[in-house]
């Protein structure tokens, strides 16, 4: 018996929860009279999974070969299975979370047994996210490097090769040493160099072949560590080739305007992580220095005090005023005079709680001095918001990580860009010099502050959202998680 036309390798390590379906799809196109007719095999290697994997590949009576011991990753396992298992004359790998479309097999198998057939033949995949279609790339044409290497208006705009959707010439795979072991990334993209390097002649046709399921867990969802890889293993080809590639200067700038923003980036997405890595730990030089204008403060004080019930006596008189932090007298609706001796009839803080080292001891010791009756003012104050800072920087930091691959040269948008210039040059000690001033990223509870005090409180509230939050520097992106979330707080509280 001749050996199979076709041979389908999967990769494998812990993708129980995916990679039966993928099996399915392999043995109903196996079944198929045309995959009967001209042979096809199924090779799983697997890299020593401990999950519900093994189980399902000893049901698969379908598979060739099979087999789950450690390997040296995605691109070894790839090889072995090829190069040392796998018998057809052509030759595809399907990760363990994809699969076949129904019907798949057909036309590339009539194709891929025709006299005048390609050495890679190339159809379409689509990228599906739950039960929907979010991605439906297309192959570039004509397929050779310039398109290839086109990386921010070719391969990120769509006109791409998806893996599963391409059966190429196992003797050529063979011929140029398979897959570089060392590419984790983009092997896929670098075989495809490789082949052309070696004079394969690609052949596309609009036959839906395969689906790629869209996931956090896949390797593909870390965009940085793709254009890194791209860019690694794209450049030699570009550069041993670039007096035959038609359009090399056009390849070459993309690739220079792509490393540009990874540099751009590196430091704006490390001081995003700054808020959790020990802040709290490093000694303060004394209060913060807030990013949002003083209106945005003013607004909700104003709008606190005016809500203070007239009936209850207060703010109708100067008081003689306990100031913490720099107060704008003149913006204050409520006269007051500042004295350095006690007694005094207000404490005011402004953003003062928040950035002190111990919010208790400086509330105490600031109202050691307030009479019965007193007042206490606290505005600009960080309220407890590390949850909506953590979803928002997060959601902040996988933005930055989508425009990495974008055909612009601006991160986050066009607005932001001046201060992502300036961060250009900063490193970790810069990141913590201007961390020291926020002792407190994270807020604190000032209305509970206030009660174990022992204080009445009069009218609060919360306001403000993680947009304008000082330890983020943006305060125009829409859409992002946790940006609506009140992260300042002001009130008014009396000592009875």
């Amino acid at each position: 018996m001749p050996p199979p036309l076709l041979s389908i390798v999967t990769p494998s390590l812990n993708q129980g929860k995916y990679i039966g379906q993928c099996l399915e799809s392999v043995a109903a196109e196996m079944a198929s009279p045309i995959a009967r007719e001209h042979g096809v095999e199924h090779i799983v290697m697997d890299g020593g999974s401990t999950d519900e994997t093994v189980g399902l590949l000893e049901k698969a009576t379908h598979l060739t070969h099979w087999q789950s011991a450690p390997d040296g990753g995605q691109s070894a396992a790839i090889n072995r299975g090829l190069l040392d298992h796998a018998t057809g004359r052509y030759a595809t790998w399907i990760n363990a979370d994809d699969w076949f479309e129904p019907g798949a097999l057909g036309p590339m198998l009539k194709r891929l047994a025709s006299d005048d057939a390609p050495d890679v033949l190339v159809g379409r995949c689509r990228f599906v996210e739950g039960d929907r279609t979010i991605f439906s790339p297309k192959p570039p044409e004509p397929i050779d490097m310039a398109n290839l290497l086109r990386l921010r208006t070719k391969w990120f705009a769509g006109e791409l090769i998806v893996q599963p959707e391409a059966f190429f010439s196992r003797e050529f795979f063979q011929s140029i040493g398979g897959l570089n072991e060392a590419n984790h990334f983009t092997m896929d993209h670098e075989l495809w160099l490789k082949l052309l390097e070696a004079g394969a002649r690609f052949e596309a046709i609009d036959h839906p072949v395969a689906c790629m399921r869209v996931h956090d867990q896949q390797k593909t969802a870390d965009n940085r560590r793709i254009v890194e890889s791209l860019i690694r293993f794209g450049r030699p080809f570009l550069d041993r080739h670039a007096s035959e590639i038609r359009n090399a200067e056009v390849a070459r700038k993309e690739i220079a305007g792509l490393e540009r923003k990874l540099v751009l980036s590196e430091p704006v997405s490390r001081r995003l992580k700054v808020p959790w890595a020990g802040v709290e730990s490093i000694e303060s030089p004394g209060s913060a220095v807030d990013n949002a204008p003083m209106e945005f403060h003013l607004s909700p004080l104003r709008a606190v005090l005016d809500g203070v019930p007239k009936g209850v006596g207060l703010l109708r008189r100067g008081y003689r005023t306990n100031m913490l932090g720099i107060v704008p007298l003149a913006d204050v609706p409520v006269e007051l005079t500042p004295v350095i001796e006690p007694p005094f009839e207000a404490v005011v803080f402004w953003q003062s709680l928040s950035t002190k080292r111990d919010p208790e001891a400086a509330l105490r010791d600031a109202i050691a001095g307030l009479s019965r009756g007193g007042l206490v003012i606290a505005a600009a104050e960080m309220a407890p918001c590390e949850q909506g800072l953590q979803r928002y920087v997060q959601g902040l930091a996988g933005l930055i990580d989508q425009q990495l691959s974008q055909d612009h040269d601006w991160l986050i948008d066009g607005a932001a860009m001046p201060w992502v210039e300036s961060m250009r040059d900063a490193t970790p000690e810069d990141d913590a010099r201007w961390a020291a001033s926020y002792p407190h990223p994270f807020g604190v509870d000032i209305e509970a502050l206030m009660a174990r005090a022992g204080l009445d409180r009069i009218a609060s509230m919360r306001y403000g959202g993680m947009s304008w939050h000082p330890l983020t520097p943006f305060a125009a992106i829409e859409n992002v998680p946790g940006r609506e979330e009140d992260a300042w707080c002001c009130g008014v509280w009396r000592k009875p």
